[in-house]
């Protein structure tokens, strides 16, 4: 769109800094050419191809196992190589948020029943689980496994370790630089690939934390599948694919059905002993 507010493209992708767009023009004969607008629907894939997430997590039952259960953050991580992989569902992202909600309230408990004649009254509320109210996406029924590289000191930055200004004592800030750039993540159940419902990628600038420079990008994943696709099967294999080797794997992991990685994920979308959420649509 101009500044005059003229119309003179339609955006077709987008990714990072980079987008395409398609003239006006050419939309405009598109439109007004029956012909190939038929011929157009004639190769239109299928929706079966595109999959899409339809289900929400009952939030009943998200409180319930924010009240019940331990929070574990270290059963959904995994290294893999150079990636650090993060499998992260509603529960996990409940009880992340809820953990600092539910300390602070038990701090208000403490201090508030001191002057209180029945501190029963002034319980920890249910007011903790309020932040879905803000983070609709989070309650998706799905299972979406994060892919980022893993960073480092750049080759620079080591080797500047060992100038002659280090013995003086200008050390400087570091730099650091991630160490792969993905490409692809299959996931393997008794041999047979899952399909994921929407895999992606996206460049991601680093962040550490520290007085670390970092002087590149890199693309990491976001693949979302069925947690159905997790309830049943013996053995599971992730593979992560590096796009500076993209015809080699770059790291299989193997887990069995007892694994704590498997474990949570089944336990995450079960409501009880061994029984298995329905899905609410």
């Amino acid at each position: 769109m101009t500044r005059e507010g003229e119309v003179i493209g339609i955006n077709t992708f987008g990714e990072a800094n980079i987008s395409g767009a398609m003239r006006i023009g050419t939309l405009r004969d598109f439109l007004e050419s029956p012909q190939i607008v038929k011929e157009a629907s004639e190769i239109e894939p299928s929706n079966e191809l595109l999959p899409s997430v339809a289900a929400r997590y009952p939030v009943d039952i998200l409180n319930h196992k924010i009240e019940s259960e331990p929070l574990n953050p270290f059963a959904y991580r995994i290294k893999a190589g150079d990636f650090m992989i993060t499998a992260v569902t509603p529960v996990l992202i409940a009880k992340l948020q809820a953990a600092p909600e539910k300390i602070r309230a038990a701090n208000r408990y403490v201090r508030r029943s001191k002057n209180m004649s029945d501190p029963s009254a002034q319980g920890i509320g249910d007011t903790y689980y309020e932040w879905h109210g803000t983070t609709e996406a989070a309650l998706d029924y799905e299972i979406t496994f994060d892919v980022r590289p893993i960073s480092g000191p750049t080759k620079r930055s080591r080797a500047s370790k060992l100038s002659p200004f280090t013995l003086f004592g200008h050390t400087g800030h570091g730099e650091v630089e991630f160490k792969g750039e993905f490409m692809d993540l299959r996931i393997y159940r008794d041999g047979q690939l899952i399909e994921p419902i929407v895999p992606g990628r996206a460049i991601i600038e680093g962040s550490d934390g520290k007085n670390h420079r970092f002087i590149d990008q890199a693309y990491a994943g976001s693949y979302s599948y069925s947690p159905d696709d997790f309830q049943v099967g013996s053995e599971f294999r992730i593979q992560i694919i590096d796009a500076r080797q993209p015809d080699a794997v770059h790291k299989e992991l193997v887990f069995k059905s007892n694994s704590p990685l498997i474990q949570q994920l089944r336990s995450d979308f079960s409501y009880g002993p061994h029984t298995l959420m329905t899905r609410v649509h």
